[in-house]
């Protein structure tokens, strides 16, 4: 199972820290847990992708949402909109980032692209019960996540990924050749090896990973362990912010008795 992001939970910045330098702009199961490793190993910090950002940024998902809905209701989406998620972030990985792809490349001219492909098939099939266990996968205690794997479902599969996942998937892929500027992208397979990403990426090899092939994570079987990890960090993550509130609320209520014993304020008995 490929392991998620271990920092403590916390929020978007609302400025770019860092520049952007890579857009991985694949769809989901491309590879993209398994890239995500890779940059991180060549050095590219921090690396965003949905699944460490909805398990340790959790208001990031309502951002996308808004996002989403933005450009569905014909608005640009901007470089400061986009700064507000990813601006301590080098590269940015999955959905629903890809699904920015046009206004990713405008914001971040110098970011190097790369496309994260399978065959179709192979992307497809593995997805497909996964699909059946989505309304269970996202009753998550986290407002937003629901809402916004919805909307990324109704915007680009129609709600029906089993009739328009492939012709989605293979307009993607087109759509994010097409906008790429020549010599910027890198049509990548992972089980490719650190060679033409690091040629790509103006990186050498690694010593000790010459001979090693790179990270292979996220398989059909570890995609489903994924997340059910994902929903019990979530609900631990949630249990958390719901014990916060509790202690805050008693403390204010500590606070509030010892102000009006001060005052010589009595509360009304209600017989």
């Amino acid at each position: 199972m490929a392991a998620l992001d271990s920092k403590a939970i916390a929020f978007a910045p609302t400025t770019r820290t860092v520049p952007m330098k890579v857009l991985c702009l694949g769809m989901g199961r491309t590879g993209t847990v398994s890239l995500r490793e890779s940059l991180r190993t060549l050095g590219y910090w921090e690396v965003y992708h949905t699944v460490g950002a909805i398990t340790t940024r959790l208001n990031d998902c309502k951002l996308w949402y808004d996002l989403l809905k933005k450009k569905a209701a014909g608005g640009r989406v901007t470089r400061e909109d986009l700064d507000r998620i990813l601006g301590d972030c080098q590269a940015v990985l999955d959905m629903p980032a890809a699904y920015f792809a046009e206004e990713l490349i405008e914001a971040y001219p110098d970011a190097k692209i790369t496309l994260t492909v399978r065959d179709t098939e192979s992307w497809f099939a593995p997805l497909t019960p996964f699909v059946s266990m989505m309304d269970w996968l996202l009753l998550m205690p986290t407002r937003w996540v629901k809402p916004m794997f919805q909307t990324i479902d109704r915007m680009l599969f129609q709600g029906d990924f089993v009739s328009n996942g492939r012709r989605v998937y293979e307009e993607h892929n087109s759509r994010v050749r097409a906008l790429a500027p020549p010599g910027k992208l890198l049509e990548y397979h992972v089980r490719e090896g650190w060679t033409p990403l690091c040629a790509f990426l103006g990186r050498e090899v690694p010593e000790n990973l010459v001979a090693e092939e790179t990270p292979h994570l996220n398989s059909s079987t570890a995609f489903i362990d994924m997340y059910h990890g994902l929903n019990y960090r979530l609900l631990f993550a949630q249990g958390k912010r719901l014990l916060d509130v509790a202690a805050y609320t008693a403390l204010m209520a500590v606070v509030a008795g010892a102000a009006a014993k001060r005052s010589g304020f009595k509360w009304p008995v209600f017989v």
